[in-house]
């Protein structure tokens, strides 16, 4: 067969804190930090106002500012500090839609 399927791995790219909390296991305050975090940096432009939307956070924002947090902070490493890339994240972290071969679901069955 010569077509393909689209699978959805995640529903949706913003979460509550709670949410956050359980889907990265950490607890909520330690979210609460995350969350100030990208917010100051909305000001400084490297997120978009989006990224916080009423009491829902966009997961992509969350996770790039947990990997580069420290760099964040220091006004040198600011500088090395590639730009955010959401689609990158959902790549990795599997929040994106995929496409499989039909033939490859064919040969499992």
């Amino acid at each position: 067969m010569d077509g393909y399927v689209a699978v959805i791995t995640k529903g949706t790219a913003y979460l509550s804190r709670k949410e956050l909390a359980q889907e990265l296991h950490y607890t909520p305050r330690t979210i609460d930090g995350f969350i100030r975090g990208v917010m100051d940096e909305i000001g400084k432009g490297r997120y978009h106002r989006c990224a916080v939307a009423g009491q829902r956070y966009n997961f992509y924002a969350i996770v790039d500012y947990m990997t580069y947090k420290e760099q964040l902070k220091d006004k040198n490493m600011r500088k090395l500090v590639p730009p955010f890339d959401p689609a990158g994240i959902a790549e990795l972290c599997g929040y994106n839609m995929q496409l499989i071969r039909m033939d490859k679901i064919e040969e499992a069955v």
